[in-house]
């Protein structure tokens, strides 16, 4: 597993890319990739449906790949 998926409702899931993990969160919630909102920074990617909006989910890299680079 290479990026976590942090849900708002509190659920996880893992991802072994960053497009899989955008893929399972619009299929998650209905929707087309190019409909879904994000901000990248260096160490996560925050997805929205819609601006001013709470965040749907972020994608993190995970604490496994953390401690494989090293």
């Amino acid at each position: 597993m290479k990026y976590a998926i942090h849900f708002a409702d509190g659920s996880k899931m893992g991802c072994l890319t960053l497009d899989g993990a955008i893929r399972v969160i619009a299929h998650r919630y209905r929707a087309r990739r190019n409909e879904l909102i994000t901000d990248t920074t260096d160490t996560k990617v925050s997805v929205w449906l819609h601006h001013r909006e709470i965040p749907i989910a972020e994608v993190l890299v995970s604490s496994v790949m953390t401690e494989t680079t090293r």
